[in-house]
């Protein structure tokens, strides 16, 4: 997965945060409550999504680090620095 930008979204009217690499997404796993990994067809990890995200994205920051280990440390480290990062259209991170 290097070289390759991860792009964040929060969409606090659903309270849904996700990050996404480009591709067509075609299988979905339940990894942990409320966390859904997203992967293309020849089952690359493309994409996270985190439902009920202004209860859950703390609780789960550090897990989804330890999935996908080029992310270790470039997440918003709470909820209130997500807000902020992802109102930029451009909210993206880059490994």
């Amino acid at each position: 997965m290097a070289n390759q930008t991860w792009k964040m979204i929060y969409d606090p009217k659903v309270d849904i945060f996700a990050l996404r690499l480009p591709g067509d997404l075609t299988d979905t796993e339940e990894r942990f409550e409320d966390v859904f990994l997203e992967y293309d067809e020849k089952g690359n990890l493309i994409g996270v999504e985190i439902s009920f995200a202004s209860q859950t994205y703390n609780k789960v920051r550090k897990k989804i680090e330890d999935i996908i280990p080029e992310l270790k440390g470039k997440l918003p480290k709470n909820l209130k620095e997500l807000r902020l990062k992802t109102q930029s259209k451009k909210a993206s991170i880059s490994v």
